[in-house]
């Protein structure tokens, strides 16, 4: 049996967005199509595991077998606190950096000031992760090591309430 949860309208949209050629074969044959992208892209791999002793879980090596076939000898793990979701991002180098920024509200343009921040600084983000309570808080793990220019950038915009920098390396 095969759950649908997106509405037609927000996979065209989503499909539009992502792969603009495909939109006109979608609408005609949409439940053939479906099946086939979600087959043909594998888009996600799950397991059911214990959360008992999450400390020692004993992965299946097949489970990863998709992050260690590919020519990048490092991952980055994240934990989204909120949500429990893990992510394992293949990686190229042993280390990223972390940026964590608060700011005090949100607005249109403290967010268009802050795309324009990161294109100015041309970071290389591998992740992205924000949460929106009493402030906004902006996590971005990037490529970079040297961030002083991006540093020096966010401590001169409105709003900024606070920049924490952290170096991940391999352990």
């Amino acid at each position: 049996m095969i759950h649908y949860f997106l509405t037609l309208k927000s996979f065209e949209a989503l499909i539009l967005e992502t792969y603009p050629i495909l939109l006109g074969f979608i609408k005609i044959k949409v439940d053939r199509v479906l099946v086939l992208l979600i087959m043909a892209i594998g888009i996600t791999s799950a397991r059911i595991v214990p959360t008992k002793n999450l400390s020692t879980l004993q992965v299946d090596p097949k489970f990863f077998g998709q992050i260690s076939s590919t020519q990048d000898p490092y991952a980055l793990m994240i934990l989204e606190t909120d949500t429990k979701c893990i992510r394992v991002i293949p990686l190229e180098q042993e280390q990223v950096t972390k940026i964590s920024i608060e700011a005090s509200s949100i607005s249109p343009e403290l967010l268009m000031e802050l795309s324009s921040v990161f294109i100015r600084n041309k970071l290389s983000i591998i992740f992205c992760q924000n949460a929106l309570r009493s402030n906004l808080r902006i996590e971005v793990f990037i490529r970079e090591i040297d961030v002083s220019s991006l540093l020096l950038d966010l401590e001169k915009m409105d709003g900024i309430t606070k920049v924490e920098v952290m170096e991940l390396f391999v352990s």
